[in-house]
């Protein structure tokens, strides 16, 4: 499903409402920035001192809230012990959702990390609809320079190359040759082009499945790398969303073999430890 709000100059006006902790969803993919645990600390701080902060923005597709932008507060709120919050909601879709969160955090709240709007140019860039909106727009959107949106596309597109333009030039051991690509003659390595590299393989436990076991409702969030294995992105500093995240992206009886095996490198490693 495409976005509804990725051109628009003016969003639809967006409405207030108290809304249950429990029906805001946080695993949309809608989450660019990584939470601070310092930031987190402070906003606990803050809220138990009595401080009121704004409202939540959620995306509601008439059924689901998704959260965009407020995750510290969000997290505050269920620590502290609150089941409503105040949240700004706009109608749409997850994928809205998606959208929006990459201009979050552009001029408020606490800056995003070293190489954050870079990250969130890439998912733009290498989306099928989201690369065709128009570069300043983008630029605008996610509060960086067109400069930079430009040289995130460049870096994209230069693994997506020309054909090489043989000149004839081969050498004799048909290891290197000489080659002409957008007006720059040099060697180029290739003996090895065609062979197939032996992929890299772990010891595998003998229960080993023979591809990962995925649920049928992946979330968004999860891209399939390939047929046999997907990314995935793990929260380091919150277990439930860690924990959440695997649970709906891998089938039960799978992930009851990831945790036998880590029992059993975690009883070796005891055992180590203890001689």
């Amino acid at each position: 499903m495409k976005s509804q709000h990725v051109l628009d100059d003016a969003p639809p006006a967006p409405r207030y409402a108290m809304v249950k902790l429990d029906d805001i969803r946080i695993d949309g993919g809608s989450q660019q920035r990584p939470l601070s645990q310092e930031a987190l600390e402070s906003y606990e701080e803050r809220r138990l001192g009595g401080e009121d902060f704004p409202a939540l923005q959620t995306v509601f597709d008439g059924l689901h809230h998704w959260l965009w932008d407020g995750f510290h507060r969000f997290h505050v709120a269920r620590k502290v012990g609150d089941r409503m919050i105040m949240v700004e909601i706009t109608e749409g879709t997850q994928r809205d959702a998606v959208w929006l969160s990459f201009g979050a955090n552009k001029d408020h709240g606490m800056p995003r990390p070293k190489g954050c709007a870079s990250e969130i140019l890439r998912k733009i860039l290498t989306d099928d609809e989201w690369k065709e909106v128009p570069q300043v727009k983008i630029a605008q959107h996610v509060g960086v320079s067109a400069m930079l949106v430009s040289k995130v596309r460049a870096s994209i597109n230069q693994f997506i190359d020309a054909p090489a333009k043989e000149t004839g030039n081969e050498s004799d051991n048909g290891s290197t040759r000489v080659v002409t690509r957008r007006g720059k003659t040099y060697q180029m390595r290739v003996g090895k082009i065609g062979k197939v590299k032996k992929p890299r393989m772990g010891r595998l436990a003998k229960d080993h499945f023979p591809a990962l076991k995925l649920r049928g409702d992946v979330p968004d969030n999860v891209t399939r790398v390939r047929r046999d294995s997907v990314t995935i992105e793990l929260s380091t500093n919150h277990i439930g969303n860690c924990a959440y995240a695997l649970y709906h992206t891998f089938v039960w009886s799978y992930l009851e073999q990831v945790i036998k095996e880590i029992q059993t490198m975690k009883a070796q490693e005891q055992k180590g430890v203890a001689k």
